[in-house]
């Protein structure tokens, strides 16, 4: 499920991925071109992370403007009071008590991140079918928000590309 870009694409990434638009579409395809040079010269440079191809990529967060409910429980409106919160696994707007719970990314931050519930039953089940995956850390509600674990810049600048490309999405 990609929502229709006009003139835009997502960058999807283990550590952050985004969504970029352009004011045209010869400005996308300049940009576009550009950011392929640029990851070919660090492949050439570097090398290829092949642990990279492995990792899950990291969600492309559904923008707050967009959901005036949680999209979790569908009840809980959201108010200066009742605050929004992303899941760090999927990307959705889910209230506080839909995201309550936390896992470790290690690929996007040193600390447990949010994720809904739905996701961390998803990963649950995962971690009990494969021991030694990514595990719960803390599985009681939380008081922060988790907020400032997850845009830490300097924790996401190492992480490349989900293959040692850019992934681009378009629509």
């Amino acid at each position: 499920m990609f929502p229709v870009l006009c003139n835009g694409w997502q960058i999807i990434s283990p550590g952050k991925s985004f969504t970029v638009y352009a004011a045209t579409a010869t400005e996308k395809s300049e940009w576009m071109a550009h950011i392929n040079k640029c990851v070919q010269d660090l492949i050439a440079k570097y090398g290829r992370k092949s642990v990279l191809a492995t990792m899950d990529p990291s969600p492309v967060w559904v923008p707050d403007s967009d959901a005036s409910t949680c999209m979790c429980c569908r009840k809980s409106e959201f108010s200066l009071v009742n605050r929004r919160h992303h899941c760090r696994k999927c990307g959705i707007v889910c209230c506080g008590a839909c995201a309550s719970r936390r896992w470790m990314f290690p690929h996007q931050s040193a600390k447990p991140l949010r994720v809904c519930s739905t996701c961390y039953n998803k990963l649950s089940l995962s971690s009990d079918a494969n021991p030694g995956r990514s595990s719960a850390l803390n599985n009681k509600p939380t008081e922060s928000s988790g907020e400032d674990s997850s845009d830490s810049e300097a924790e996401n600048a190492s992480n490349g590309p989900t293959n040692g490309q850019p992934t681009f999405y378009e629509r």
